[in-house]
This record gives C-alpha cells, structure tokens and sequence, in this order.
C-alpha cells in the first residue's frame, strides 16, 4: 500500500515536471517565433524602401535623359532632337552654323471645263409633237454640262545646311506649317543644348551614384543579416525542447510503473506491458488512469460473477426473440396454404427475418462488448 502511494506521488511529480517544461517550451517558441516575425516584417520594409527608392532615381534619370536627347517635334521624314537634328537618315548635331530653312513652289488652283449645247434634231422633233414650235425649240437645244478640275503643282522643301553637310526633303505641301514651326525652333535649340550639355551630364552622373549605392542599401543587408541571427539563434529553444522531451519520457515511466494487473500485484517490468498502446499523457488525467487500476480483488471477483449473469440474460433473451420471429414465418407457411393475402405473406415474412436477425444480434451482444 504504502509502495502504491509513492508510485501515484512519482506519477504526480513527473506530470507536473512535464506540464512545466511543456509550458516553457512553447513560451520559448512563441517568442522565438514573434522575432522572427519581427525581423521578417523589417526586412520587407527595407526592401519596399529601397525598390521605391530605386525607381524614384530611375525616373529623375529618365526626365534628365530626355531633356538632353527627348524628341521636340517631327514632320515627315525630319525629326528635331535636344542633342540632333535627323532627316533622311542622316544625323546633324545642334550646333552653330546649322541652318534649316522651308521653301515652297508652285500653287493650287481649279478651273471650269464645260460640256454640252449645241442642236438636237431628236430633241427637235419630240418637242415639236409634243408642244409645236415652242416644244421643237425647247427640245431641241443640248443640255450644258460644267466640272471644276483642281490643280496642285505645289511643292514643299526643307533645306538642311550644317558643317557636317546638307541635303534637301520633299515633303506634303500641306504639312508646310509644322516645317516652319520645326525650322523655327532650331536656333533656340541649338542655345539651348549648349547649356544642357553642361549641365545635366553631372546631374546624371550624380544619380547614377545614388542609384548604386541605393542598389546596395545597407538598411537591406543589415534587416537580412538580423533575420539569419534570429533564425540560427535556436539553442534555447533547443535546450526547452529537450527539457521538455526528457520529461514526458519520465512521466511516461512513471506511468508505466505504476500501473496494476488484474489482481493488485505491481509490475516494475518494462517489458510486462511493452506490447500495449499508450494513451496520450497530455489527454488523460493521471487520477484517472490511478483510479482504473486500483481495484481491489475483492471488487473484481463480484464484477465478474455479473458479467456472467448478464450475458446468460441476452442470450435467453435472443432466444425468444428468435422463437418468436419462426413463430411469422410459420404464420407466413399457414397464410400461403389458407390463400391469404400477398401483403399477408409479406408481412410476416418480413417480420420473422427481423426477429430471427436481431435476436442473433442479442446472443452475440456480450461477445462484441468483450
């Protein structure tokens, strides 16, 4: 007796211990696992700094590019540049003693062709049966006929002269607004990218600096190398878990100790019970498992004498159910021979298969509770 008391107090030792160790390791990992978190939200936040970062220099860069080399305007085959001039497959710097002039010739204009009057004999003649001689002189006049015919010998030239050559485009007559307005805004380009070009190359090469160093942000590397720490930065967690690991194995022992056969003797043999399934240590209270292995043998004799009873019971039982359902089916033979009814023989045919069937099922009801 006094060996069973300090087997359930081992048993309440170890669970305790467990519960504890439990408790620690995942108070341990939970936190382990909120820095990680942690270290993963600010390296994401790094990154999303630097790829804004990232693009704000490549669209300054962008802007300043197209000031130096951006298209102004193009007619026809002549395009007018920041840095060039290109037209006809040819390209001329912005620089003095460029010249772009527009010249025209020829003109646009229409004239009148006329067709028809004259005499018509036919015309004569039906109008005269018709209305007589006022009929034959209507009739007999042609009808008269006028097209307007337009003229466009026009012709549109821009006129390139540059230190590097020169040529001449034809282009549409009707473009000859935008190839003034293009010839026009040369010159002031031509100022213009002087200034330019001493100003916005630094800018460039500037941004170009910033844009790798923000390629390479340390405020990425450093997030980074803060997560792997936070990573790698288990021994802790490892040291709870085996804590934790070693305790279950000993409340498991403890367990397996103190539990009793049949009539009350102890078994401190491992191998005694090495065969059978364990039930979960963190389901089921240790009170319990004490209490289902703490009969008495005084207790158990009585408890087997009314499982005895019982299944005589069910089986006496199944028997009357059976006798009862042969009782319809001999019923079912009468009905036929006296010409019953079909519903008759069927009732009773299906009332003496259930009895028979659940009153198998009664007989063998002690066996599937065993």
């Amino acid at each position: 007796m006094g060996s069973d008391i300090m087997g359930d107090a081992d048993v309440e030792d170890a669970k305790e211990t467990y519960q504890r160790a439990k408790a620690e390791y995942e108070q341990i990992k939970s936190e382990h696992g909120s820095v990680v978190s942690q270290r993963k939200d600010a390296l994401n936040e790094a990154k999303r700094s630097q790829k804004k970062r990232v693009a704000s220099l490549n669209r300054q860069i962008a802007s300043l590019e197209n000031d130096l080399h951006g298209k102004i305007a193009s007619v026809g085959g002549v395009s007018l540049y920041h840095d060039r001039l290109e037209a006809g497959g040819s390209t001329y710097k912005l620089e003095h003693g460029l010249r772009v002039t527009v010249n025209t010739s020829g003109s646009r204009y229409s004239t009148t062709e006329v067709s028809g009057g004259g005499a018509s004999i036919g015309g004569a003649v039906i109008g005269a049966a018709i209305a007589g001689v006022p009929g034959a002189v209507i009739g007999g006049r042609k009808k008269v006929k006028s097209k307007e015919i337009v003229h466009d010998d026009r012709r549109l030239y821009v006129t390139i002269e540059s230190p590097q050559g020169g040529q001449s485009v034809n282009l549409n007559p009707d473009l000859e607004q935008r190839a003034r307005s293009l010839a026009a805004q040369v010159p002031g380009c031509i100022n213009q990218y002087q200034g330019l070009v001493q100003d916005i190359p630094p800018k460039i090469k500037t941004l170009e600096a910033k844009l790798e160093e923000a390629e390479k942000d340390d405020a990425v590397s450093a997030a980074q190398g803060e997560l792997d720490a936070a990573l790698n930065d288990t021994e802790r967690l490892q040291a709870a878990k085996q804590a934790c690991d070693e305790a279950k194995q000993r409340y498991r022992d403890e367990k397996k100790q103190t539990k009793t056969p049949l009539f009350g003797s102890r078994m401190h043999d491992d191998h005694d019970d090495a065969g059978g399934a364990e039930e979960p240590l963190d389901d089921v209270p240790v009170s319990e498992t004490e209490q289902g292995h703490s009969e008495s043998p005084a207790e158990v004799v009585p408890e087997q004498r009314g499982k005895g009873l019982s299944r005589i019971l069910w089986k006496v039982l199944g028997l009357a159910v059976i006798a009862l359902g042969v009782f319809f089916l001999l019923g079912m033979l009468g009905g036929i021979l006296d010409g019953y009814g079909i519903a008759f023989v069927l009732i009773c045919l299906g009332l003496g298969c259930g009895l028979i069937y659940l009153g198998i099922r009664l007989m063998r009801r002690d066996k599937a509770k065993s």
